[in-house]
């Protein structure tokens, strides 16, 4: 009893262990894809290196002759065509069973001179014979490169298991031979084959076919052999500059040489020269002869492999010849670059920047990726441009070569007005040096007549406020030498290189004048311009009168007015220029209680009215502008100074945020809907606060420091904000200009967002 107890546990184990290892089996074949030989053969058929009978019967049950098998591996090679081509060559064998008519004479010699089968003793192929299992796997070894220094006769079957063209683990002690060895057995085996790398190879058989142009990509992969998940494809073609292109691939690439891509104009078929490449991963820059700015532009990339070895044919796109961008980004970056001339270059910001960036420390200049001009102001002097967009970067003792590609590399250390530091860029930082004439350097670049009695004087470099702005450096005369007095004398802008000059009688629009600029020094005192003279005509045709284009009510707080040139200083502040008057109602009179100019459009400037005094919907307005108001020239209003508006469908502002984005390691810019005043509670840092999510715990902060950047828009600074976490951004109350006060709970929280 004890015995049968036993060899009952016995066999309950052997069944558990035999239905695990079922299991496991199961498991491990579920996982890859199940192909039958009748698949197989299809897929040879596809590519050409099988055929069935006229039944489309591949006879997979059937046996495979000798003289067949050297037919399937010539196929197998991608060599059928070459050895076609060449059979007067390959039908002559050193069989003495092989006759030169034989069909298969040519691809039995090409065989035995590629050491693919060799000759015996008896000097006898037996063609007619079937072939063996290791005979054929044999064969198949040597068309992948192999040789008798890799395998002998009695070793086939370990190598074939070594190579990979066989996978059952009893093919590492095989040594009988199969007889018996069907169609389906040798199709399995080159169906295998061509998946496998040739020996000394980087890429599998099929993929050296689809790269030396055997077979094409779209067959291999339509096959299902070619065992590439992702084809390779250009996603985006980049101009970044006048001779220089990205291309952006799905994938990352092999390496491409300059002689696999061909650029042409699209509008007349001119060959774009490539000048040599570089490549990161998927990125591929391409040196190129000068684009035409805006022409369009295909390119062909021929033989592309990817770093799997995968090839396919070609790739190709278009895009159009460099023309400058400006870049748009929340970050802190280069937006453009302009040449001015042989020796100066304006780098424009995303971010305003202040009189810091004057550093020249923060600069340097390469030529062909080579170091040009060093970060020292012995090399260059930098100045900040007018309305601190950017810098001007002069160099001392170099000049620019014509055609030669110059890339402005700028420091991270430089900060921002908005208090956070530069992003290093690897495109749109580059140009393509002009032959641009030098400029006269400072000098007086040309005079206009405004009116009768009132000239602009242009230098060619913003001038020193001081002296521009008096009246005794300037001397103005008839054509008969006789003075005019020069009354006042007013730069439009500071910085600035324009200055207004009022004249004591008017001018006679038939008539010459002439200006002496008696001393005057550029802005950085570099300069000087000493006794030079210029002379202008009287005629003030062409000019654009002073007046009112439109008025237009924003909502029931504001409205837009649209003038034909940008207001004085002094017109603007006072509002008192400014009355809506109720057409059907006397007594109603509205001043504004401030005027901004609008940001997009210097000749608009925007009316706020006083929250407890709005215009009413549907109403016919008149706004009413007072005669001292004058341009920048100091020209009055010619025309009407009554502008008529209907408030139809109008109603009461709304304050939102359009943006608030995370600029930097501690810094969000928000972006209102709506001009916000300078005054309590906007500008308490305690009014605003971010929230977010630590290890489930909620985070609180409320900013250091505000910046208020423009009636729009401020940033915000925080001790730290740490990286990959949602924030939200809120305000607890916003004033607008007119005094209006906002708290509503549902548009004062946005989501933050992420600068690009």
């Amino acid at each position: 009893m004890y015995k049968r107890r036993i060899l009952a546990f016995i066999i309950i184990c052997c069944c558990l262990i035999s239905i695990f290892a079922v299991t496991g089996v199961m498991a491990e074949s579920t996982t890859q894809e199940y192909i039958s030989e009748n698949d197989m053969a299809s897929r040879l058929n596809q590519l050409g290196m099988i055929t069935g009978n006229e039944k489309g019967d591949y006879m997979l049950q059937s046996k495979l002759k000798r003289s067949e098998a050297t037919q399937f591996l010539v196929n197998l090679i991608g060599k059928n065509k070459y050895v076609k081509d060449n059979k007067d060559t390959y039908s002559t064998t050193s069989f003495n069973d092989v006759k030169k008519t034989d069909w298969f004479a040519p691809s039995v010699g090409y065989c035995e001179r590629s050491g693919i089968i060799t000759v015996n003793d008896t000097a006898t192929f037996r063609p007619k014979d079937y072939v063996s299992e290791k005979e054929f796997l044999g064969m198949t070894l040597k068309a992948l490169g192999y040789t008798t220094e890799d395998f002998s006769w009695s070793t086939v079957f370990q190598k074939a298991y070594e190579a990979g063209l066989v996978s059952d683990p009893s093919y590492q002690s095989k040594t009988d031979d199969n007889s018996d060895f069907k169609r389906g057995n040798v199709v399995r085996v080159m169906y295998t084959a061509l998946g496998l790398q040739p020996k000394s190879e980087n890429m599998s058989l099929i993929q050296k076919m689809v790269n030396e142009d055997i077979i094409t990509y779209e067959t291999a992969s339509a096959s299902k052999i070619l065992k590439d998940e992702e084809i390779s494809k250009i996603v985006e073609i980049k101009p970044l500059n006048e001779q220089k292109i990205k291309v952006i691939f799905n994938e990352k690439m092999g390496n491409i040489n300059a002689e696999s891509i061909q650029i042409n104009d699209i509008s007349n078929g001119n060959i774009l020269s490539v000048n040599g490449v570089s490549q990161t991963d998927t990125e591929l820059i391409i040196k190129t002869s000068t684009q035409v700015a805006a022409r369009k532009y295909s390119i062909e990339i021929k033989k592309l492999v990817d770093y799997e070895g995968n090839t396919i044919s070609k790739v190709s796109g278009q895009f159009s010849g460099f023309t400058v961008v400006e870049v748009v980004s929340d970050l802190f970056k280069i937006s453009k670059i302009e040449q001015k001339n042989g020796d100066e270059v304006n780098v424009y910001f995303t971010h305003p920047v202040n009189d810091n960036a004057a550093n020249p420390l923060y600069y340097e200049i390469y030529e062909n990726d080579s170091p040009f001009v060093s970060s020292s102001p012995s090399d260059t002097l930098i100045k900040v441009l007018p309305n601190s967009e950017g810098v001007t970067i002069s160099l001392k003792g170099k000049k620019f070569t014509a055609d030669q590609e110059y890339s402005i590399k700028v420091s991270s250390e430089l900060i921002s007005a908005f208090g956070v530091t530069f992003v290093p860029q690897t495109e749109l930082d580059t140009f393509i040096a002009k032959d641009i004439q030098q400029s006269t350097g400072f000098a007086i670049g040309q005079v206009i007549c405004l009116t009768r009695n009132t000239i602009q004087v242009d230098f060619t470099m913003d001038v020193d406020p001081n002296m521009a702005e008096q009246i005794y450096m300037y001397n103005v005369t008839d054509s008969s030498n006789k003075p005019i007095q020069v009354k006042a004398a007013q730069m439009i802008a500071k910085p600035g290189r324009s200055v207004l000059l009022s004249l004591g009688s008017s001018l006679d629009p038939t008539k010459s004048y002439n200006l002496m600029v008696n001393l005057m020094s550029d802005v950085n005192h570099q300069y000087t311009i000493n006794t030079k003279s210029y002379s202008f005509v009287g005629d003030t045709a062409g000019m654009i009168e002073f007046q009112v284009f439109g008025v237009v009510p924003v909502d029931t707080s504001s409205v837009d007015v649209t003038f034909s040139k940008p207001l004085s200083e002094k017109a603007l502040s006072d509002v008192s220029n400014f009355t809506v008057l109720d057409t059907k109602n006397s007594s109603f009179k509205l001043n504004p209680i401030k005027a901004v100019v609008a940001s997009e459009d210097s000749c608009t400037i925007r009316l706020f009215f006083q929250n407890d005094r709005k215009l009413q919907p549907n109403i016919t307005y008149t706004l009413r502008m007072s005669s001292k108001i004058t341009d920048y020239t100091g020209y009055s209003l010619t025309g009407q100074s009554d502008y008529t508006f209907d408030s139809y469908n109008i109603s009461d502002a709304n304050m939102s945020m359009e943006k608030a984005v995370k600029i930097s390691r501690d810094t969000i810019k928000v972006v209102f809907s709506r001009e916000i005043a300078m005054d309590t509670p906007n500008i308490l840092t305690g009014n605003y606060s971010v929230e977010y999510y630590d290890n489930g715990a909620l985070v609180k902060k409320v900013p250091i420091a505000i910046t208020y950047i423009d009636s729009k828009v401020i940033v915000l600074k925080f001790d730290y904000l740490p990286e990959g976490v949602d924030y939200t951004f809120n305000y607890k109350q916003l004033k607008d200009i007119g005094g209006e006060v906002y708290s509503d709970s549902q548009s004062n929280t946005i989501k933050v967002t992420v600068a690009k």
